[in-house]
């Protein structure tokens, strides 16, 4: 992965200032600020499948993804490793490693195509220990964060399979969305439903099949048409048992 400084490309630049400070973490920050921030931070593209972290690496940095998608992988139990949610544009991520001096419990991997800044922490813990508007907003933030993944992993933890795939369909619902023909827009592996639900790819289309023939979804060549949301949600829900 090859790093691009700031400096050196106006229109990067540009976007950087409008992208970072239209993030509320940093509405109060001034231009002197802002300026420290620019000097260090740097730019990343990446394709799908790169890696932008690693669980077990040493946090050296906060990303600000621009446009993209990235997966956020948790290991919820020993050899097992789930997505715990997708990250996209103007999302910070990596935030934990400015006040925990411990490796990453979480890997984070491009989904789409993703365009990326790169702060280092020094640059961002200088800033919050300064400026008490974004020490109080990366606590809030990281504080949403926090609990939106334990809720996650709870939810993984104690429900059924099937309840755990529709949850993971409507996770995919959200975050890309659906067309005119509520196909979800990006093409979703069957490795990727693996991965969200944190099931068998052998138990993974038993349930497909079963969603298919209750007329919820189509799934074909990794194009995945959300049917019908509602009773998805009842299911996730345990609204409706299967």
């Amino acid at each position: 992965m090859t790093l691009l400084n700031l400096s050196k490309d106006k229109t990067l630049r540009q976007n950087f200032f409008k992208l970072i400070g239209a993030d509320p973490i940093f509405s109060a920050c001034t231009k002197r600020e802002m300026e420290r921030i620019l000097k260090g931070a740097m730019y990343l593209g990446l394709v799908e499948g790169q890696i932008l972290f690693c669980k077990g690496e040493w946090p050296q940095n906060v990303y600000l993804i621009e446009s993209g998608s990235i997966k956020i992988i948790w290991e919820v139990e020993a050899s097992k490793e789930v997505v715990i949610r997708f990250v996209g544009k103007k999302t910070l991520v990596g935030m934990e490693g400015l006040f925990r001096e411990q490796k990453y419990k979480k890997s984070a991997i491009c989904v789409v195509p993703a365009k990326v800044y790169v702060i280092p922490n020094e640059l961002i813990a200088n800033l919050i220990n300064s400026n008490i508007t974004c020490y109080n907003g990366v606590i809030d933030q990281l504080t949403k964060d926090l609990i939106y993944t334990r809720t996650r992993i709870v939810s993984l933890a104690q429900k059924t399979a099937s309840q755990r795939l529709a949850e993971s369909l409507l996770l995919l619902y959200n975050f890309f969305g659906i067309d005119g023909q509520k196909q979800v827009k990006t093409k979703v592996k069957p490795v990727d439903l693996v991965s969200i639900a944190g099931t068998t790819l052998g138990n993974l289309y038993k349930l497909l099949v079963l969603f298919e023939s209750m007329g919820l979804i189509k799934y074909k060549n990794n194009l995945l048409v959300l049917l019908d949301i509602r009773k998805l949600s009842r299911i996730a829900e345990a609204e409706l048992p299967i």
